[in-house]
């Protein structure tokens, strides 16, 4: 055979093993092609993420909730600083009512707004491919905002939020909270799933709720008795979701202490209010380490995001400012 002919041949075997060590060694790292590239053998390509579909529909809902929010508190705010010129003038507590669901409509528009800015930052980092941010009109009814706030904590909702990857989870469960916190700031009431309280979390959660109800138990003890509207309020869901818990946890539920060392002393009525502010917000965080153990159960991610939601408004009601993601680091 001519020297060339063999020359030709020999560098034809290297580059061809290179090929197949190139390709090899991008198979053994995983490695990524680009979602529409040209496949080349022995290089996987690019599969859409198990979320994208479930990150998808929620950024949209995000975005939905924002604007309906958005209109709701600008009609609402102006009719209830315009005035009743009408010979059929509201009552003193229904125009109150009005200016505090438009107040909270127009809160819950900046928390979704923020909540859909980072998740679309999400969405990108994790290579999905956004819905187009087309505008939505700002418009809607108190009553059809309530709806929306109301469903994202419905058995559809939860199935898919129970659906993701656990580190999709607590972000997830935290936007679903406050979905579940807004209806009730806007004066609906949520039918919460029949779900069970997840066993491995039941523990941690249910020590921050008990020593959350023995702080309100204090403050009620401190406080005049026509001065314990919200105070009755708030011990009567932590009272319930004590239950939920003890059940849960079973013959595993250790004893109540008899007391607690309370970390705000209740001195006056705004100590008072601090010191619910954190006991709330110890319970808020709780339900936000414990999400991820919940991913892929829906009834246990049910039970979790009830507890958040309830202590999230609660939180609210005692003077904590909204944030889009409460319990998470911002």
């Amino acid at each position: 055979m001519p020297q060339g002919t063999s020359g030709a041949h020999s560098r034809r075997a290297v580059l061809a093993s290179c090929a197949l060590l190139t390709a090899g060694v991008l198979a053994g790292c995983d490695v990524r092609l680009q979602r529409g590239a040209p496949h080349i053998p022995g290089v996987p390509t690019q599969s859409p993420p198990a979320d994208a579909a479930t990150l998808r529909a929620m950024l949209l809902r995000l975005r939905g909730l924002a604007a309906r929010a958005e209109g709701v508190g600008h009609v609402g705010g102006a009719t209830s600083s315009a005035g009743h010129s009408s010979a059929a003038k509201p009552s003193a507590r229904a125009s109150d009512a009005v200016a505090t669901h438009a107040l909270w409509a127009a809160r819950l528009a900046t928390i979704h707004h923020q909540q859909a800015t980072r998740l679309a930052a999400v969405i990108a980092t994790e290579g999905i491919s956004a819905p187009p941010s087309a505008p939505v009109a700002a418009t809607g009814t108190l009553r059809q905002l309530r709806d929306l706030e109301v469903g994202g904590v419905g058995p559809r909702a939860l199935d898919g939020v129970a659906g993701v990857a656990p580190e999709n989870v607590p972000m997830l469960c935290s936007i679903a909270a406050t979905q579940g916190a807004g209806a009730r700031m806007l004066g609906a009431a949520v039918s919460w799933p029949s779900v069970a309280t997840p066993g491995p979390a039941a523990l941690a959660l249910l020590s921050d709720v008990r020593g959350c109800v023995y702080a309100l138990e204090v403050i009620a003890g401190r406080t005049p008795l026509k001065q314990r509207t919200l105070i009755a309020a708030t011990l009567t869901t932590m009272y319930a979701a004590r239950s939920r818990l003890v059940l849960a946890a079973g013959s595993s539920a250790p004893p109540a202490p008899v007391e607690y060392r309370l970390p705000v002393p209740v001195t006056d009525a705004a100590a008072a209010r601090r010191l619910a502010q954190v006991m709330l917000g110890r319970v808020v965080a709780t339900c936000a380490s414990q999400s991820p153990s919940t991913a892929g159960r829906v009834s246990q991610v049910g039970a979790v995001v009830r507890l958040w939601s309830e202590a999230t408004a609660a939180s609210w009601q005692w003077g904590v400012k909204p944030v889009p993601f409460p319990g998470l680091r911002e």
